[in-house]
């Protein structure tokens, strides 16, 4: 993560960020890293030469790690199935198959 900070006139003195609510502040001085699986909120703000701190801004990441996830089932279609068609189709083109597919993201 890059962080920057502009200030009209005395300028900026300090960049901080917080990954666990607020309870702890750590001062910017270099690009960062997230990388856990899951949500991560980070808070960050920046204080000006005058003593003026910046509203807390906000951003949520969330890291999906899991590879997504398929099954096949395959079902034979009832016996009494049309005489005609089972003779038309060899017996693996007779088949129904259903494909499910998870690719939900967090």
């Amino acid at each position: 993560m890059n962080l920057s900070a502009s200030d009209n006139c005395p300028g900026v003195t300090a960049t901080e960020y917080s990954i666990d609510g607020g309870a702890n502040w750590i001062a910017y001085t270099n690009s960062f890293s997230v990388s856990n699986e899951g949500v991560t909120n980070i808070q960050y703000r920046s204080t000006d030469r005058a003593g003026n701190v910046e509203t807390i801004k906000n951003l949520t990441i969330q890291i999906d790690k899991s590879a997504p996830t398929i099954s096949l089932t395959a079902n034979q279609l009832p016996f009494n199935y049309a005489a005609r068609e089972a003779m038309r189709f060899p017996a693996w083109r007779a088949s129904a198959i259903r494909l499910q597919t998870n690719t939900a993201h967090r």
